[in-house]
Order: structure tokens, then C-alpha cells, then sequence
């Protein structure tokens, strides 16, 4: 008869050990592995509006959409009441009150301006984001510069037409931002002609808000040709003016 030798307590201990030390090694790695696939899914996803962005610029003799409205949605203002599965639905500061699709405070965002051309709520949602969970705002922001203003609920019409916009492979566009209406706060700048203009983002500047650099301590961007690109917080492409006033030569 053979018989069979139990492992000893050393022998499970030094298994338990090595078993433990794989753990503390392998687990950091699947973390970060999981935190890389969520920064190239957001990454992706502003890719998708930065094309939005394009197509909408194509229809409409390449003016690109400003941040909203300068007048609310109602019946009399001939602009498209809100329906379920679109941006105003989704709760994102324009909601609809009223059971007609109508309602104070209802404004037409750029959200909604592109949405015919991404056809999908998600791609406004970064997975790595609190926006969503933070009051109701967007994940990404649309660069005031661009949009011409945001305003307190308003905005205005004087959104820039790409033609107009110099080195649009280095002027930000889109971005991780999770902040009100989904836009940029401006900064007063001056460009390079002494003009002075707005719409670069102090926050990045200064590091003060989570929203703004979500993926490994920096944040994905879209810029005006369309390529999005992760840059580190504080870098020199988030706080430079020259990265966020069009009219720099």
C-alpha cells in the first residue's frame, strides 16, 4: 500500500505567502490595465463628438454650434421640444418640466445640436467621470472660445466658423470637464495682435477640480482637426493660452 503525505503547516504557509505576494503584485497591474481601458473608451468617445462637431460644421457653412440658445425652448420659439433619448432628457441641466416636451429653462444645448450625428446619450458619459453624479452635469465641456460664450443659461449665436480658427490641430475643442451646461469657464487673454479674447481653462491651471482630469492625473482631449490626445494635468497644452484662443497665429 502507498501512503499519502500531507502538506506540512510550513509547506501551506510558504504557499499562502507566495500566493499573497502574486496578489499584491498582479492587482495593481489589472487596476491600471482596467483605468487604461476606460481612458481609450472616453478618449473614443470624444472622438465621436469631435467628428459630431465636423459633420455639423459641413451642414452648416462651418459655423460650429454655440453653447445654446439665447432663448429658451418653447412653443413660440420654433425650436424642437426635447424627447426621451436625447441630451435634454438625460437630465443634464436641461430637462423638461412639462408633460408637452416644454418648460422654463429649457435650452437647446450643443449636446443637442450634434446629437443627429452621434446618435447615442452614452457618448456623452465618461466611464471614468463623477460628472454624471455631480448636479446633474455633463461629463465633457465644450470650449467657450469656440461656442462664443456660455453665459448663465444663455449664450449667445457668435460661435466661431472653422475657417476662421488658426492651427486648429492645437486649439482645444472638447474635453473631460464635468462642469455647468457642459462648457469651459473663459479667461481673459490677450493674443498675439493685442486682442483681448476668452476661453482657456483656468482650472487645469491651477489642479482644483477632479472633473477636469479624471484618467491618471490628466485628462483626454479633442481638438478642432478632429484628434484627441491625453495630456497631463498642469501641462503646458491645457494651460497655455496658446492651446485655447483661436485667433493666435
Amino acid at each position: 500500500m502507498y501512503s499519502r503525505k500531507a502538506f506540512t503547516l510550513i509547506e501551506l504557509l510558504v504557499v499562502i505567502a507566495i500566493i499573497a505576494i502574486l496578489a499584491a503584485i498582479l492587482f495593481p497591474v489589472f487596476a491600471k490595465a482596467r483605468e487604461k481601458a476606460r481612458q481609450t473608451s472616453c478618449a473614443s468617445n470624444l472622438k465621436q463628438l469631435a467628428l459630431g462637431f465636423s459633420q455639423y460644421c459641413q451642414d452648416y457653412d462651418e459655423k460650429f454650434p454655440s453653447c445654446t440658445y439665447n432663448i429658451e425652448r418653447t412653443p413660440s420659439s420654433g425650436l424642437p421640444a426635447s424627447v426621451d433619448g436625447t441630451p435634454s432628457m438625460a437630465g443634464w441641466y436641461f430637462e423638461d418640466w412639462g408633460a408637452d416636451g416644454y418648460s422654463g429653462r429649457n435650452l437647446y444645448s450643443w449636446m443637442d445640436r450634434i446629437f443627429p450625428y452621434v446618435k447615442s446619450v452614452q457618448v456623452y458619459k465618461c466611464p471614468d467621470s463623477p460628472g454624471a453624479s455631480y448636479g446633474g452635469m455633463p461629463d465633457y465641456g465644450y470650449s467657450g472660445n469656440i461656442s462664443g460664450g456660455i453665459g448663465g443659461f444663455t449664450g449667445d449665436l457668435s460661435s466661431r466658423k472653422l475657417g476662421d480658427i488658426k492651427r486648429p490641430a492645437e486649439i482645444c475643442l472638447v474635453g473631460d470637464w464635468g462642469g455647468p451646461m457642459g462648457c469651459y469657464p473663459t479667461k481673459a487673454a490677450t493674443n498675439s495682435t493685442g486682442t483681448t479674447t476668452t476661453g482657456w481653462m483656468s482650472w487645469y491651471e491651477s489642479g482644483s477640480s477632479v472633473f477636469t482630469c479624471p484618467h491618471s492625473e490628466g485628462t483626454n482631449m479633442a481638438f478642432v482637426d478632429g484628434h484627441v490626445k491625453w495630456l497631463r494635468r498642469a501641462s503646458d497644452g491645457l494651460c497655455n493660452v496658446r492651446y485655447w484662443d483661436p485667433n493666435m497665429d
